[in-house]
């Protein structure tokens, strides 16, 4: 499995996604508990168990909604999956 040949094809795209509320400051996740649970989330729709399959180029996009005494986080982590042939 070498990334230099052309022995792999993209195969699709998964996310996983976490949000998260504040009320004065209160509540949700910290950051970087919230990526960790929408990497799980992605990694578990790829479903790689067993497979020669990888991900690649993965991405985290952290968005954040403000209104009067609320915040909300919403974090997408995305990435390809790519598989390889023999």
């Amino acid at each position: 499995m070498v990334l230099g040949q052309s022995n792999f094809k993209v195969v699709e795209k998964v996310k996983g996604s976490s949000e998260a509320m504040y009320i004065f400051g209160i509540g949700g996740h910290d950051r970087n508990g919230m990526i960790e649970e929408a990497r799980a989330e992605m990694l578990e729709n790829a479903d790689l168990v067993g497979s020669s399959k990888a991900v690649i180029n993965e991405t985290v996009e952290v968005k954040h909604s403000f209104f009067p005494f609320v915040r909300k986080y919403d974090v997408i982590v995305s990435a390809y999956i790519v598989e390889f042939s023999n």
